[in-house]
């Protein structure tokens, strides 16, 4: 009995009959249980980007989060952003699988423009945004160094709120999720 028979799931057989060990967001992709989303805002007069979403009640959820902008600000993802946070006229955001073969939908409510509330939430990461590229791409999350995950709880909101220094900045949020076997 091989690796490949104990941990079936982090592993993917090859045409030769062999098998070979991947991570396991990965091996999410290649099951269809991986998405992506995306909100991009040219802020104009605004100097709010953000995305609020809400969690299933069932299925475990990992994320990482990043924020990009071309110009100056502070973006702040959160937990159970309060009641005074809505999304009245807001626009739905759809993830993609990223297995494109795949016909497993999207399984996270996702809206952008959510109306800010006097508090944030819980704050899980914060980060500064510089101009003009002068700062790169930063990301929040958990678990390892090298990867910032987050493990999502179920039935919960959770916002991305990016403050602009400047009206005219053009702002892109990136989730990117698994959900758990």
């Amino acid at each position: 009995m091989g690796l490949a028979d104990v941990f079936p799931a982090t592993y993917l057989p090859r045409s030769d009959g062999a098998n070979i060990g991947i991570d396991y967001a990965h091996w999410r992709i290649h099951a269809g249980y991986h998405w992506t989303a995306t909100h991009k805002i040219t802020h104009g007069t605004a100097t709010h980007a953000s995305v609020l979403f809400t969690t299933p009640a069932t299925g475990e959820y990992h994320m990482i989060v990043g924020v990009e902008s071309d110009k100056g600000g502070v973006w702040e993802f959160t937990e159970a952003p309060p009641a005074s946070t809505t999304t009245t006229g807001s626009s739905a955001v759809t993830g993609v699988n990223n297995k494109r073969s795949s016909t497993n939908t999207d399984p996270l409510t996702i809206v952008h423009t959510a109306t800010i509330g006097a508090t944030s939430g819980t704050v899980l990461g914060q980060h500064l945004s510089g101009s003009a590229g002068s700062h790169p791409a930063s990301v929040t999350g958990g678990g390892a160094v090298a990867r910032n995950e987050f493990a999502l709880a179920a039935s919960t909101r959770y916002l991305v709120d990016f403050t602009a220094a400047n009206a005219t900045t053009t702002t892109i949020i990136n989730m990117y999720y698994y959900k758990e076997a």
